[in-house]
């Protein structure tokens, strides 16, 4: 009886024993083998790759989220003998991370292959540096990528006057202009193009004939020979910014206007180093046909909330080219209204010689949207 029970359990260990070899055979300890990601750029999609031993036939499981999200499962597909592949969606891969875990299925049961529910693997997403400087500027804007403006100013060199040395008449003449524009701008951001502006200008004036001080008059009015009408009624311009570096911008500009005597041309360039809303520092110059040249340099700064402000200096012969260049000092300073909307103001003086000049006096508004 003893004999019997004995081989009764040496029967029974070598059946359990086979059956614990076979379980195991169906899903062995290092039965999957994985490559972990270690990183990602954002939006793009995955290929996730998993190697298996040979005859496996088990059901295998991605598992795979957001920071906070709930786990979305995808089904690896085989892609060759021992290979299988599993494709996470660029929607999926987003800054600054995700997360996922392996898992496998079959009539036994499931069980993790790599990382699990409570210890997942993590994946750091890095964005496009292109990307990543578009949703900075666009952070700056509030999201809004298009922009209107207008701004106005008059600008006075102040009252001369001036002796025709043909008569010997003497005349007060004013030597002064007013400018308007217009835009439309269009914040592309498709680097180094940062944004398309579309504007119009008016800039009409009243000048002496001479260059400066007494002289041979030859204006157009009997009654007031020694000054002229200068300037264009309406002009033209297409605006291009160039983002150069994270600091340095370009902006350039060209214009067609009609003069009093018929079509001229004219562009403007800026360079800038900064903020065009907040610090920088640029200089730049604007010629127009028959209306003359400027050059400028301009500091601004944005220390207060919401209020940039600027300060200019400018040289200038505006507005007809055969006046001598006088230099001009600005001050501009600007209040974010908010919902986009901006309003500023301008002060400032100027004058071509000592003994005459006379105040500038401006204002802008810019919408956002």
């Amino acid at each position: 009886m003893k004999t019997q029970h004995i081989t009764i359990a040496l029967v029974s260990s070598l059946l359990l024993g086979t059956a614990a070899r076979v379980s195991n055979a169906e899903t062995p300890a290092s039965s999957v083998y994985h490559v972990p990601l270690a990183d990602a750029s954002v939006g793009e999609d995955i290929t996730l790759v998993a190697t298996v031993a040979a005859g496996w036939s088990s059901r295998l499981e991605l598992q795979v989220r957001n920071l906070g999200a709930a786990w979305q499962s995808i089904t690896f597909e085989r892609s060759g003998d021992t290979e299988y592949v599993a494709i996470i969606p660029g929607a999926m891969v987003q800054a600054p991370s995700f997360e996922y875990f392996i898992a496998g299925s079959n009539e036994a049961g499931s069980r993790m292959h790599f990382a699990s529910a409570k210890d997942p693997h993590r994946v750091y997403v890095y964005k496009d540096s292109e990307v990543e400087v578009r949703e900075q500027e666009l952070k700056r804007f509030n999201g809004r990528r298009a922009q209107i403006s207008i701004s106005a100013e008059l600008v006075d060199f102040g009252t001369r006057d001036i002796v025709d040395l043909g008569t010997g008449t003497s005349y007060e003449v004013d030597d002064s202009y007013y400018r308007i524009d217009t835009s439309v701008t269009y914040r592309i951001m498709r680097y180094p193009l940062r944004a398309l502006r579309f504007g119009y200008s008016r800039l009409i004036g009243t000048t002496p004939t001479t260059a400066r001080g007494d002289g041979q008059c030859t204006g157009e009015s009997a009654a007031s020979p020694c000054d002229f009408n200068a300037g264009y009624r309406a002009g033209g311009w297409v605006e291009t910014q160039w983002r150069l570096s994270d600091l340095l911008n370009l902006d350039t500009r060209a214009l067609i206007q009609a003069t009093p005597t018929g079509f001229g041309l004219g562009g403007r360039s800026e360079l800038r180093f900064g903020d065009d809303i907040g610090s920088h520092f640029a200089i730049g110059v604007e010629s127009i046909t028959e209306v003359g040249l400027t050059s400028y340099v301009r500091l601004g700064w944005a220390t207060v909330p919401h209020v940039p402000m600027a300060a200019t200096i400018e040289l200038s012969d505006y507005p007809s080219s055969h006046r001598d260049t006088g230099v001009r000092l600005l001050y501009d300073v600007a209040y974010d209204v908010g919902n986009g909307l901006r309003a500023g103001l301008r002060l400032g003086y100027q004058a071509r010689d000592q003994g005459i000049g006379g105040p500038t006096t401006g204002a802008n508004v810019t919408f956002d949207f």
